[in-house]
């Protein structure tokens, strides 16, 4: 295994608590920008997301950028979604980035291909998360993560995923966004009646009342409490106090969770006072 490559799970059996951050590829063959990027979280993270084509959007391939992200230093988590490639794809890419020092992939079901720039891609699905899960963790050594959504309007059933994708192979966790500290705090309660993988909470910080009220009315499972939205609204600088939200949160949540998973969305400079917090506080 190459040195700083190391599956999730074991980090936070050595450590009890990692931060992660999202980071995307770029989209196009350039990668100065997204090596940079890469650059600047490496020191305050214990590893980097690297996103499979967000928002069904055209980047680079996930297992190109996370092998940089190797050659780099970095402890990659490669996404891989199941929307774009037929089970060969998927197979023949997985043994490729296994061998060539990969540890950790996120897997997921990719996101609708006509809300991206290539509205009219062919989706496949030859694989659901939870049969792609069972695959990679049947078939390799890689440490299998999955996503999760506390902020699901059916708990029930969200609950039964997430034991579906575990009993397949996940060894954690990455879920969506959290602005409701008390129900996440209720959530996790209840799945670690059945779960006890750990849990990596999702964190997008607010930049403005805008970015709030479209998360709400377009990203499920999302669901930012009006509170917030006045706060940032108010706000004369929107960045600081996104971050300050932020923090808070994660000051109501880091008991009940085994680490952080920042996602930016954006520019990944705009979070670093709070990765650096994270890192010094934490």
């Amino acid at each position: 295994m190459l040195e700083g490559v190391s599956p999730i799970d074991e980090l936070v059996g050595k450590k009890g608590f990692v931060v992660t951050v999202e980071v995307n590829p770029p989209s196009n063959a350039d990668i100065e920008e997204f090596k940079e990027e890469v650059s600047v979280v490496k020191e305050y993270v214990d590893a980097v997301n690297v996103t499979d084509m967000p928002g069904a959007n055209l980047r680079m391939s996930p297992w190109s950028a996370g092998l940089w992200a190797v050659r780099w230093g970095v402890n990659p988590i490669v996404q891989y979604t199941c929307r774009d490639r037929n089970a060969l794809a998927l197979k023949g890419d997985i043994y490729g980035i296994e061998s060539l020092g990969v540890r950790n992939i996120l897997v997921l079901g990719g996101d609708p291909a006509h809300i991206g720039d290539h509205p009219n891609a062919k989706v496949v699905y030859d694989f659901d998360p939870v049969s792609f899960i069972d695959w990679v963790s049947n078939h390799t050594s890689l440490c299998v993560g999955a996503a999760m959504n506390p902020g699901s309007r059916d708990w029930k059933l969200e609950m039964q995923k997430s034991l579906a994708k575990v009993k397949s192979g996940a060894r954690f966790f990455q879920t969506q966004a959290v602005y409701e500290p008390d129900k996440f705090r209720e959530f996790v309660s209840l799945l670690r009646k059945d779960i006890s993988v750990p849990i990596i909470a999702g964190i997008i910080p607010l930049r403005s009342e805008k970015m709030a009220k479209f998360m709400n009315e377009n990203i499920p499972g999302i669901d930012v409490p009006d509170s917030l939205i006045e706060r940032i609204s108010d706000a004369r600088d929107k960045i600081a106090c996104g971050l300050d939200i932020s923090w808070e949160i994660i000051g109501q949540i880091k008991e009940v969770c085994q680490g952080i998973h920042l996602m930016p969305i954006r520019s990944v400079k705009t979070i670093l006072p709070l990765l650096k917090r994270l890192r010094e506080e934490l």
